[in-house]
C-alpha cells in the first residue's frame, strides 16, 4: 500500500466536489445532447438502441444531474458515483456524440475513485491520467493543421490581427505543442513539478480568458474545465507528490489506467483508437463533415449552418454539421468516419426529399484543402 500524510487526504473529497460541480455546469450548458428530442441525429452504437424511447434519454440525465448535484455534497458517498457511472456509459451507449474528451476524463477518474479504498493509490492513477491528457495533447498538435488552423488562423489571424507573416513567427507555433509536452515531463520529476504545474495553469488561463472570449469555434463548454484544470493540477501535484516508484508495483487499476491513457493512444495515429480518447485536443487534426445540398427547403432550416465560398470546395454554399452540432448542442459533434456514416444516414432518412445531397469530409491540411466524398463508400476527391 502507497503512503501519504493524513493530512494529504483531506484534498481528495475536494477535488470530488470540484470535479462534480464542473460535470454539471458542463451537462446544463449542453443539455439537449444528452436529450433525444432534437433536430441533431442521435448515433447509438446499435441501430437496435433507436427504438429507446426518448423519455429513457431524460430519465438517465437527469439521474445525472441528482447525482452529481448529491456528489457535491457527500463525496464521500461512493455509491453515488457508482449510480453516477451507469447512467453516464448507458447514456453514451444511446449517442456517440456524448463521448467527448471531458466525459471520458471525468468517468474514468470517478471510477477509480469507486474501486479503490486506498486513497494514495486513486490520487497516483489520477495523476497518470493527467500527465497522459497533457502528453498526448502536445503529441497530438505535433503536425501542420495544427500550425495553420489553430497558430495562424485563430491565434494569430483572429485573436491578435496579425495577416501575413514571417516564416519565423509562422514556425514558432511548432513551440505550443513542445510546451505542453516539456509540462507533462515536468510533472513526473520533483524538482520540475512545481515549474510543470506553472507552465500548464498558465496554457489554461489562456485558453480561457484569450480563445474563449473571442469564440474562435471551439467548444462552448469547454470553460468550466479550463477552469477545473488548473485547480486539480495544484491539488495533485503540488500538495501531493508523485511517487513515480507506485507504478512498477503491481495493481489492475494502475495497469487499466497505464493501458486506456498511455498504450491505447498511440493506436489513434494509425486509426485504431478515437481522437476524443487519445486527448486529441486542439490539434487542428479534426475532419469536419459538409453537407451539399440544393434543397431551399433545407437551406432556409440551417439557414445559420451554412457555409460559402470554401477553397476548392465541391459545392459554393454547403451545411457545416460541426456549425449545426456548436448550435443545436453546444458542443462539437464526434469527428469519427463511423459517426458521420451514422448521421448521414439519419439526414437521408429525416429529410427524403434530399436523397440527391452529397456529403464530404473536410480534411485541412498544411499547403491546400483535401476533400472526402462519403456515403456507403469513401472515394478520394481533389487530391
Amino acid at each position: 500500500m502507497l503512503r501519504l500524510p493524513k493530512q494529504y487526504f483531506s484534498a481528495l473529497p475536494l477535488m470530488v466536489r470540484c470535479i462534480a460541480a464542473c460535470w454539471l455546469i458542463t451537462k446544463l450548458l449542453c443539455h439537449k445532447l444528452w436529450l433525444a428530442d432534437r433536430l441533431f441525429p442521435l448515433v447509438p452504437v446499435h441501430d437496435i438502441l433507436y427504438k429507446v424511447p426518448n423519455n429513457i434519454h431524460l430519465f438517465l440525465f437527469v439521474v445525472m444531474l441528482i447525482s452529481l448535484a448529491a456528489l457535491m455534497i457527500f463525496p464521500q458517498k461512493k455509491w453515488i458515483c457508482t449510480v453516477m457511472i451507469i447512467a453516464e456509459i448507458v447514456s453514451c451507449m444511446l449517442d456517440q456524440n456524448r463521448w467527448q474528451p471531458l466525459e471520458y476524463q471525468f468517468t474514468f477518474m470517478l471510477v477509480v475513485y469507486v474501486a479503490l479504498t486506498d486513497q494514495a493509490r486513486i490520487i497516483l492513477c489520477w495523476q497518470i491520467i493527467f500527465i497522459g491528457i497533457y502528453f498526448f495533447s502536445g503529441i497530438n498538435k505535433l503536425n501542420h493543421g495544427f500550425i495553420l488552423q489553430v497558430w495562424h488562423t485563430r491565434i494569430l489571424k483572429q485573436m491578435f490581427g496579425i495577416g501575413l507573416l514571417n516564416v519565423w513567427l509562422f514556425r514558432l507555433g511548432w513551440l505550443l505543442p513542445l510546451f505542453e509536452i516539456s509540462g507533462a515531463v515536468a510533472l513526473i520529476f520533483y524538482r520540475t513539478r512545481k515549474i510543470g504545474v506553472i507552465m500548464l495553469c498558465a496554457m489554461h488561463i489562456f485558453i480561457f480568458f484569450m480563445i474563449e472570449p473571442v469564440r474562435l469555434h471551439f467548444k462552448g463548454v469547454i470553460g468550466p474545465w479550463n477552469i477545473l484544470m488548473p485547480i486539480l493540477l495544484i491539488g495533485l501535484f503540488c500538495k501531493l507528490s508523485f511517487n513515480i516508484s507506485g507504478i512498477k508495483k503491481r495493481h489492475y487499476m494502475s495497469g487499466c489506467i497505464i493501458l486506456f491513457w498511455w498504450v491505447l493512444p498511440w493506436l489513434h495515429f494509425i486509426g485504431r483508437w478515437d481522437s476524443y480518447f487519445s486527448s486529441s485536443l486542439y490539434s487542428g487534426k479534426v475532419q469536419y463533415l459538409y453537407v451539399c445540398t440544393s434543397n431551399q427547403n433545407t437551406r432556409k432550416l440551417f439557414s445559420e449552418d451554412l457555409v460559402h465560398n470554401r477553397n476548392a470546395a465541391p459545392c459554393d454554399t454547403m451545411l457545416s454539421v460541426f456549425n449545426w452540432s456548436m448550435r443545436e448542442l453546444n458542443t462539437s459533434p464526434n469527428g469519427e468516419t463511423r459517426v458521420f456514416k451514422k448521421i448521414i444516414t439519419q439526414w437521408q432518412n429525416k429529410f427524403d426529399s434530399t436523397r440527391s445531397d452529397r456529403f464530404f469530409v473536410h480534411f485541412p491540411k498544411f499547403t491546400k484543402q483535401k476533400w472526402i466524398e462519403i456515403d456507403s463508400s469513401i472515394s478520394v476527391i481533389n487530391k
